[in-house]
């Protein structure tokens, strides 16, 4: 293709045996005329080991950016078993939702380098699946279908039809009828805007055989308006999250800091994915590789914003005696506490879900276990009969009478081949004050007040998890009786420690009723 005159002349594409920073096709080869744009970059989508796409980044105009993804996504097999298909729509689900990511990210970039640059997004390719797979609430927020979206489009012969069984010679194989599975998407607030669009069939006055089984899309448009709003453009907000499906391998939690509530299910639950008590907030969440992994991050982090304008600095969560109940399974049973949420000050945690549930819109496994949708709760410990469950429930009524527990921070845990849970990241519930003192006067009265108290709660949180991890440790030495307890020194102990000033000094304190414990060993 290459070798061809008219392309040589006339076009550019994405690889050249000249040019260094070109990219490898993987199966997708964007072409544009050399006269009409200028590329910006050229980018391999890269999702783990897979290669998702290609996507070519174009300015036209004085401020306006074209990036354009060339997709080809997992195809049916036509002797597959029935539920090896629902595995293909996911993997084309994942690799569209890699493919949203690619194109946040270089808004992104393009953003903070240029705010004022107007962008629109094109994917286009073949899809291999019929529009209304991919096309729910999520995806249609942010993107079109340019067919749909144009004027006439309905009332052309082909219908759209891309594969023709019946019309293509070269696709009379296939058993799966006609279908427009070659499709293009537009981002909704676009300035691009489709006019006419057509299906070239591609047949040569001399054969009757065109040169492909898929025929070609020929999209014309019109550069619209401006639009204030494409200034502000969701895409780079929350594109990616909002069609990202479900992964049961991650799961957003609130790890409990609560010595009761570890004993609890030390006592009872051994084989738990993850040794300490913890609220899950979303399981399953998320599927993430390299890159992917920053925007789930930043996703979180947007969703904990909200809930901080809503609620003050300290959050906690409150447990007494009713909080202990008895989820039952087909041959088990399960003991958990459940906090009183509609208790004052305990409202944050229900803003939290929804607005996680909000922003990750596929990720809503947790409400599908019970009618009543999302219940909040602390599973402490596995039976093999109700009975047995309740029994236990019984026993530690004590435990939770006026139990409050704060909770500093949220946790994003990924599996771990043993299949254990392990955090990932951490993200504080609390944020830097924004409002600078003005003035000589405010400064003075202030005195770092302000960025101390932001450096102490992130600092507890780093405690928290040592001491965490000190007790899980000591537990290995039962026979030992070992205590452990970190205590902080320094000016995080005097509650005045600043941001890029100051460090965090603990010492872990060991306690033990005998004498030989090796020090080196429990480390």
């Amino acid at each position: 293709m290459l070798e061809i005159n008219w392309i040589r002349s006339n076009y550019a594409t994405s690889i050249s045996p000249e040019d260094k920073s070109s990219v490898d096709p993987i199966g997708n080869l964007p072409l544009w005329k050399q006269s009409n744009f200028e590329v910006r970059g050229l980018y391999a989508c890269v999702d783990g080991t897979r290669w998702r796409a290609c996507e070519a980044t174009f300015r036209f105009g004085r401020d306006k950016v074209l990036t354009c993804a060339n997709v080809h996504l997992p195809e049916d097999k036509p002797d597959v078993i029935e539920g090896d298909k629902s595995i293909r729509q996911l993997a084309r689900r994942r690799e569209l939702s890699s493919i949203l990511g690619h194109l946040q990210r270089t808004e992104t970039r393009l953003k903070r380098a240029e705010p004022r640059t107007v962008i629109n997004h094109l994917i286009v390719g073949d899809f291999n699946c019929s529009s209304s797979e991919i096309e729910d609430g999520p995806f249609n927020t942010y993107f079109k279908d340019v067919w749909s979206d144009t004027p006439g489009s309905s009332e052309t012969a082909t219908a759209g039809y891309t594969f023709d069984p019946i019309n293509n010679q070269r696709a009379v194989e296939s058993s799966s009828g006609q279908r427009r599975i070659d499709r293009m998407y537009l981002n909704t607030d676009a300035e691009l805007k489709p006019v006419q669009v057509n299906v070239i069939c591609g047949h040569s006055e001399n054969s009757a055989m065109p040169p492909s089984d898929h025929y070609a899309l020929c999209v014309e448009f019109l550069l619209g308006e401006s639009n204030p709003m494409a200034l502000y453009n969701p895409l780079r907000n929350n594109a990616w999250a909002a069609n990202t499906p479900s992964s049961k391998g991650s799961m957003v939690a609130i790890v409990l800091d609560c010595k009761e509530m570890e004993q609890i299910k030390q006592a009872y639950d051994l084989n738990s994915s993850l040794l300490f008590p913890h609220i899950r907030l979303l399981h399953g969440f998320i599927e993430f590789h390299g890159e992917s992994l920053d925007l789930a991050i930043e996703a979180l982090r947007d969703s904990i914003r909200n809930v901080l304008q809503e609620q003050p600095s300290s959050f906690t969560v409150t447990f007494s005696e009713e909080s202990l109940d008895v989820f039952e399974h087909q041959s088990s049973s399960t003991l958990v506490a459940r906090p009183n949420i509609k208790y004052y000050g305990n409202e944050w945690l229900m803003q939290l879900y929804d607005s996680l549930g909000n922003r990750f819109n596929l990720c809503n496994d947790q409400e599908m276990h019970s009618p009543e949708g999302f219940i909040p709760h602390a599973s402490l410990g596995k039976f093999g009969s109700t009975t047995f469950a309740r029994k236990a429930a019984a026993e530690q009524m004590g435990t939770f009478s006026g139990l409050d527990v704060a909770v500093r921070s949220i946790d994003l845990l990924e599996r771990a081949p043993n299949g254990k849970f392990r955090t990932i990241s951490t993200m504080p519930l609390s944020s830097m004050p924004s409002n600078r003192p003005k003035g000589l006067g405010h400064f003075i009265s202030d005195a770092g007040h302000k960025a101390s108290y932001f450096f102490n709660e992130k600092a507890q949180i780093v405690i928290s998890i040592i001491n965490q991890a000190s007790r899980s440790a000591s537990r290995c030495f039962d026979d030992l009786h070992i205590s452990s307890e970190v205590v902080p020194y320094g000016s995080v102990a005097l509650d005045s420690a600043l941001p890029k000033m100051s460090d965090l000094d603990v010492v872990v304190m060991l306690r033990t009723d005998y004498e030989l414990v090796s020090v080196s060993q429990f480390l």
